[in-house]
């Protein structure tokens, strides 16, 4: 045997062992394609490419490459109603009520525009976003309990306004940068003074944001991996705001600690995680779907893990031929979750799959509610709350202060029945008695906590 020769054997020997090592790796994580009760069905929109899905009021929205659509879910048909912005690349969408709603476009003069009419006419809406010039909205949301108050988000930037989009002012970065952008804004149900950002800077890093304070200052992860990515969206545990699942382009990212360290969960070169979401009765249960950086046709793939993340596997459509996904909405309804995926020329699909509950051996029996007294009390400025549930059900844990008014709430979902512990932050709230109410079902309880700064 020639050097050359031995020297290429050894290579061979060297790579075919390290693929080995990643198949064995990746097998660990990720399980194939399994059968199981998991309902698709397409509901339009053939051929378009759909950037963001929003709900409400059972209509399902689409903001397309080729403007804004509405359909009726109780309608079992695939018609969709244009409702205004054809021929533009709809982008972001936020919806007050029937009539009102604000929606961005790409490659525009327009930073917004807004609808008082269900979407029969459409009028400009500048209003400072973008500073001296305007800038491309890629992301809005509104704030769940201070209605008046949105976040939006440009190429380098996080906006803030106080007045329904009346007017913006900076709450992270500046205007007029240029970068990739500033992909989401998500904010926390459990805490919502707690903002998420993400998106892809100038040198092609993916970034991630915080704010715990309500966009009043942020923490950033500048470079979030080290391997050139974006990112595309966080989902934020129902009950624990220090677990939060990053998708980003060929990662999927886990935090337990708030952000202090993250795992990589699920990593596939190419592949970007545009949509997570978590089943709150039972928040082991993950979904995810991606869109391939590949030439088209790509199969629509929905991967779900019951264990945190820890191991996915992938249930498949059999019939998109693009099945790539841009966007993913989900609808909980207890023991049953609904996604809806916004795909890359292939419209619109609705995936249903019945979430079971895992048998103990040996069941901890819960046989009435509790609310116990939170711990530690008094304290600053974290504590923990836990409760007792003996049978499933929407659960609504708030905070209020002395004079009754709302300042937190911590959960509002169905949950199952068994023990829950919540963690809160107190977040700047002042020093003083305040209280926690507890309802689900018939049962209600409220004890008090004292902040001491």
């Amino acid at each position: 045997m020639s050097f050359r020769t031995h020297k290429n054997t050894l290579r061979w020997i060297k790579t075919t062992f390290s693929l080995i090592l990643v198949i064995l790796a990746i097998g660990a994580k990720h399980l194939p394609a399994q059968n199981e009760s998991g309902e698709w069905r397409f509901l339009g929109l053939q051929g378009k490419t759909v950037q963001t899905l929003r709900l409400y009021d059972q209509h399902l929205y689409a903001a397309t490459i080729d403007g804004l659509y509405r359909k009726d879910l109780r309608a079992a048909d695939t018609s969709w109603t244009p409702i205004g912005l054809q021929g533009k690349r709809a982008r972001a969408l936020l919806i007050f009520d029937a009539d009102t709603m604000l929606a961005s476009t790409q490659f525009d003069t327009v930073s917004l525009y807004r609808t008082t009419d269900a979407g029969v006419t459409w009028s400009s809406y500048q209003n400072g976003f973008g500073g001296q010039f305007s800038e491309n909205v890629l992301a809005i949301e509104r704030h769940p309990h201070q209605p008046n108050v949105l976040f939006a988000t440009g190429p380098t930037v996080v906006a803030k306004s106080l007045d329904r989009g009346e007017s913006w002012q900076i709450s992270h970065g500046n205007w007029g940068g240029l970068a990739t952008g500033v992909n989401f804004v998500k904010i926390d149900t459990n805490d919502s003074q707690i903002i998420w950002a993400g998106g892809q800077n100038a040198i092609e890093r993916a970034f991630l944001l915080k704010s715990e304070d309500t966009g009043a200052s942020w923490r950033e992860w500048p470079e979030i991996v080290k391997e050139v990515s974006t990112g595309k969206t966080v989902a934020i545990h129902p009950h624990d705001s220090k677990i939060v699942y990053a998708g980003l382009e060929s990662f999927i990212l886990k935090t337990t600690d708030g952000g202090e360290t993250w795992d990589e969960i699920f990593v596939e070169d190419g592949r970007f995680f545009f949509g997570i979401a978590i089943n709150p009765v039972r928040p082991g249960r993950i979904y995810t779907a991606s869109w391939f950086k590949t030439s088209d046709p790509q199969p629509l793939i929905v991967y779900i893990s019951d264990d945190a993340g820890e191991n996915w596997r992938e249930v498949h459509e059999k019939t998109a031929q693009f099945g790539g996904v841009w966007d993913l909405l989900h609808v909980n309804e207890g023991m049953r979750d609904k996604l809806y995926l916004g795909l890359d020329k292939g419209g619109v699909y609705e995936f249903v799959m019945d979430v079971t509950t895992e048998v103990d051996d040996d069941p901890i029996i819960i046989s009435t509610f509790k609310l116990e007294q939170n711990y530690p009390n008094p304290f600053n400025p974290e504590t923990v709350i836990s409760f007792s549930l003996p049978k499933a059900g929407l659960a609504t844990l708030k905070i209020y202060d002395a004079l009754g008014r709302e300042v937190a709430t911590l959960t509002n979902h169905v949950m199952a029945a068994g023990e829950y512990q919540i963690r809160w932050h107190s977040n700047g709230l002042a020093s003083g008695v305040y209280f926690y109410r507890l309802h689900a079902g018939e049962f209600a309880a409220t004890r008090k906590l004292l902040i001491l700064q």
